[in-house]
């Protein structure tokens, strides 16, 4: 837990750094984070976005890779923390070293339903299908697409990739589909692919 901690300040360092637009500085901050903690799933999961910004698409596909296989593992290491910091308010709480708005929250965690490991999120099949399909894995990129809008059915990116396949591959009712279910979550598809798309099935 403690190196887990630890890599996360440098993985929030490297998350500013990246937002800034750094890349190198956020890169080397993402590298350090994994050098404390090798799991650390989102570390791997920025990491092979950087890659795939500098062109260097095996290495981003390494990266997401490892992100996925670690992401359990990481959510579980949550979960634990979280139970231990539950255990030591209760602790306190017992002690009567806690205040009252602190013992309202104890017992507001403690009245929260039992946390789930989560699915993996939309964002690392989304990213995992953008780098198959400038490796032209264009079916396996299809497959990541839609686990990322299963997941996230608000997912507009996954939604504009997912139709641009299907134009390319002339599979248009596939295509009208998934725009007619975009338009059902309220998602606004590209208007140039959503235009495309049209002009190819003549409506």
């Amino acid at each position: 837990m403690q190196s887990y901690q630890a890599a996360d300040k440098r993985f929030q360092k490297g998350n500013k750094e990246f937002s800034k637009g750094n890349i190198d500085k956020a890169e080397k901050e993402f590298n350090e984070s994994l050098k404390i903690m090798p799991q650390h799933a989102d570390s791997c999961f920025m990491l092979a976005q950087i890659a795939y910004k500098k062109g260097d698409l095996e290495l981003a596909r390494s990266r997401i890779e490892t992100a996925k296989e670690n992401y359990y593992f990481i959510v579980k290491m949550k979960m634990n923390m979280e139970q231990v910091r539950i255990l030591k308010m209760q602790e306190a709480r017992d002690a009567g070293t806690y205040d009252e708005r602190g013992t309202q929250g104890i017992d507001q965690r403690l009245s929260r339903p039992v946390t789930t490991v989560e699915e993996i999120p939309a964002d690392y099949n989304y990213i995992h299908g953008n780098i198959l399909f400038k490796l032209r894995e264009f079916q396996q990129a299809h497959d990541l697409y839609v686990q990322a809008i299963e997941t996230e059915p608000k997912h507009k990116d996954a939604y504009n990739n997912l139709i641009n396949i299907y134009l390319m591959s002339k599979q248009y009712q596939k295509g009208l589909d998934y725009l007619k279910m975009a338009d059902e979550n309220d998602v606004k598809v590209n208007e140039k692919l959503k235009e495309a798309l049209l002009k190819a099935t003549g409506k």
